[in-house]
């Protein structure tokens, strides 16, 4: 599992399986927040309940924030921003390739940044998110 740090104890990544869980509390992940929602297109991928479980199993806090692609709304930013700000870090945020976790990120802006450096460290993380750029001033 390949992830990328937006804040140093907020990183994002893509779908992630049982072994990345397994990993991820062995780097010491304390949350893990899942965006994607069960029944996704391309349904090929660990349910929520079954990552919950399995994160458990690992002393790894676990939350489901489904969000729809293209259709992030004021209530996922905000529940976003309430789970990252009270459950313990580090923590391993990702939906199908990470780029709703960043977006979610973005829009939340928890350390004030500046539109530019958002955009330059989501672009690190892969994922431009100029379109964004008037909401982010």
């Amino acid at each position: 599992m390949k992830s990328f740090s937006l804040e140093s104890d907020l990183h994002v990544t893509g779908q992630i399986t049982s072994d990345d869980i397994a990993a991820a509390a062995a780097k010491g992940i304390k949350t893990i927040i899942n965006l994607r929602p069960d029944g996704e297109k391309d349904g090929n991928y660990l349910k929520a309940q079954e990552a919950s479980k399995i994160a458990g199993e690992h002393d790894i806090n676990y939350c489901h924030i489904p969000v729809v692609p293209d259709q992030v709304n004021d209530q996922n930013i905000a529940d976003f921003a309430k789970v990252v700000a009270e459950l313990p870090g580090p923590i391993l945020a990702h939906c199908g390739t990470g780029k709703r976790v960043a977006i979610l990120w973005a829009l939340s802006n928890p350390g004030g940044l500046s539109a530019k450096k958002i955009l330059a460290v989501a672009e690190a993380a892969g994922h431009d998110l100029s379109p964004l750029e008037p909401r982010l001033g």
